[in-house]
């Protein structure tokens, strides 16, 4: 054998030093809270790079951040008793982890994550899964959870109730971005923020619900909605503790809503009601749609979106959405939007001129009971806007002072109205596919022919019939008082409907 020089001796070594961390395997390693005692023991600790806290499949050994390991928390096949105290593990030094896996310990436990408030730092370099199909996780660290660059994933699967699978209390900060993509899981998981971040790679909701609590929640980056993913505000269990603007840049692509793994959170943008009527959540950064079907959904309580709205293709539209104590407000120059606006549920649709529509002439789409409020009375008439006159099913709030008239010939559910205003309905209508609600104002009934509606229910408006004839389909007029959006029918008289020509029931 012929001996080695010693320029060659140290070129071996000086590749090994250089490359040794490259050649290292990452494991991964099952916590094991107590390593004296004979097979995997599911409790709280602490995670250190002294311990011997981490199984390896042959032996326990203590934490490496070099490769890193990713780490394995129980198992998903853990059978869950709520009686167990959830197991804390405390990060007490600087932790390097490639995965994290969240189950279900032998004891019966779930796992959270904490640390010392001190030396403990975990920086994240992999993604986050919790595998297990009940209980719930948090990550409670005072230092904050760093992100390396790239996306990290978080993987979620769903538990009974309403409690968030998996709750995040601290800041987490990195050059790293967050997608939340439960994949082969049911779309119900949900990951809640509550706390300030700055991670600056972006949010990537593709299946699952994101749940925002405050304010800057969402990083520096862009916050991009797509396929299954629902970005809220409030909800699961989360608690009422003001108003939330978000300036991150919005990009919405998602336009399914219905089927399996698409219809348990039926909206891109969701506003719970959380208990405050009055609660207003903002977008005031950039906005692009890029769907068919982009929707916000604002439920007993008000989605402010003051950004000009852009519009990636040329079909793409915003759909409003929320129950009957929900509103939206557009504020900005949305001309951008070429395929309208899209009304469905109970919500009402605040603007304050054409601009907030997409223009005099943009499609305007009444596919629910929600209602139009055109602020001030700017508008009197549907105009050039592309109304579904043959599907037709909404309504309009008319300010006190102003009119608004409706000479289209209406075919499809229901014609609602709302606010003190005057509403002169000139046309001929078949609407009997849902009922019909005068709350409030005048209602001056003008058409020549013979309009059938479903049901009609006056709460408290003043109804002229000057001409033509009403029916109802199932033989059912009620009047009443003002609800301001509940359904409730009540029978006792409150308003005259005057006129020569005949109602017929």
């Amino acid at each position: 054998m012929r001996g080695r020089s010693r320029i060659a001796c140290i070129s071996a070594a000086a590749f090994a030093a250089i490359h040794s961390v490259s050649l290292l395997q990452a494991a991964d390693l099952t916590w094991d809270a107590d390593p004296g005692t004979p097979g995997i023991q599911d409790a709280a600790g602490d995670w250190n790079t002294t311990n011997t806290n981490w199984f390896n499949g042959a032996t326990n050994v203590p934490w490496s951040n070099a490769a890193p390991d990713a780490a394995f928390f129980g198992s998903a096949a853990g059978v869950f008793n709520n009686a167990t105290p959830t197991n804390n593990v405390t990060v007490n030094s600087a932790i390097t982890v490639q995965n994290i896996n969240l189950g279900i310990g032998s004891n019966g436990a779930g796992y959270n994550i904490l640390d010392d408030f001190g030396s403990g730092v975990l920086t994240l370099a992999g993604n986050v899964e919790k595998s297990s199909s009940d209980g719930v996780s948090q990550f409670a660290l005072g230092n904050g959870l760093a992100l390396t660059s790239g996306q990290h994933t978080f993987k979620l699967r769903d538990t009974p109730g309403p409690a968030p699978e998996l709750t995040i209390d601290n800041a987490i900060t990195g050059s790293g971005g967050i997608t939340l993509n439960n994949d082969t899981y049911d779309q119900w998981g949900t990951m809640v923020f509550t706390s300030g971040n700055n991670y600056s790679g972006g949010t990537n909701l593709v299946k699952g619900r994101l749940v925002i609590t405050g304010a800057g929640q969402l990083g520096t980056g862009a916050v991009n909605i797509s396929s299954a993913g629902a970005l809220n505000f409030y909800g699961a269990n989360t608690t009422f503790n003001g108003d939330v603007t978000v300036s991150n840049p919005i990009n919405i692509s998602r336009s399914v809503y219905d089927g399996a793994g698409f219809d348990n959170y039926r909206a891109a943008i969701i506003s719970e009601n959380t208990g405050n009527a009055n609660s207003v959540m903002t977008f005031d950064g950039p906005f692009t749609i890029n769907s068919t079907d982009a929707r916000v959904q604002a439920n007993t309580s008000r989605i402010l979106i003051s950004s000009n709205i852009q519009g990636a293709a040329a079909d793409s539209t915003l759909t409003v959405d929320g129950d009957f104590a929900g509103f939206v407000s557009l504020t900005g120059n949305n001309t951008a939007l070429q395929g309208g606006i899209r009304l469905i549920g109970g919500v009402q649709l605040d603007v304050t001129s054409q601009n907030n529509l997409g223009g005099p002439s943009s499609p305007l789409t009444f596919a629910g009971s929600a209602t139009l409020h055109p602020i001030g009375g700017f508008m009197t008439s549907f105009g050039s806007h592309v109304i579904n006159t043959g599907s037709f099913n909404g309504g309009i709030n008319v300010d006190g002072g102003h009119s608004f008239t409706i000479n289209e010939n209406l075919t499809g559910g229901s014609l609602g109205k709302r606010g003190d205003g005057t509403l002169n309905i000139g046309g001929t209508n078949n609407l009997t596919g849902g009922q019909t609600f005068w709350d409030a104002g005048t209602v001056n009934l003008t058409g020549a022919g013979t309009s059938t509606y479903h049901s009609i229910h006056l709460r408290s408006p003043v109804v002229n019939l000057s001409s033509g004839t009403v029916t109802t389909a199932n033989n059912t007029t009620s009047f009443g008082e003002s609800s301001k959006g509940t359904r409730r029918m009540v029978s006792r008289f409150a308003r005259v409907v005057a006129g020569s020509r005949a109602h017929d029931r």
